[in-house]
């Protein structure tokens, strides 16, 4: 039986800032376990085949004029942001986390 798990994790803008990619032990350079390949060329963004997406509800959120999240609602009912909007530090209510 196959499982699939999700891991919630702030995406990095780069992946020299990821979590997943590792100094390589074949060569000199970064490797990333996520998608099994080479990342040494992407210090300063993400690689095309990237395994990392978005949460389309969190990427279709209002912004704030300085960018910052008002978080997604959880129904047409529920005007009050989804509550891991509210622990996110890039929501504009964000104090900390909870």
């Amino acid at each position: 039986m196959n499982r699939i798990a999700i891991y919630e994790m702030p995406v990095p803008e780069s992946c020299f800032a990821c979590l997943f990619c590792l100094p390589s032990d074949v060569r000199s350079g970064l490797f990333c376990r996520g998608a099994d390949l080479i990342t040494d060329d992407y210090h300063s963004s993400r690689h095309p085949d990237c395994p990392l997406k978005i949460v389309s509800s969190c990427a279709s959120a209002d912004k704030t004029a300085d960018g910052k999240c008002r978080g997604y609602q959880k129904s047409d009912i529920d005007d009050e942001p989804a509550k891991e909007c509210m622990n996110c530090e890039k929501n504009e209510f964000y104090e900390g986390g909870a």
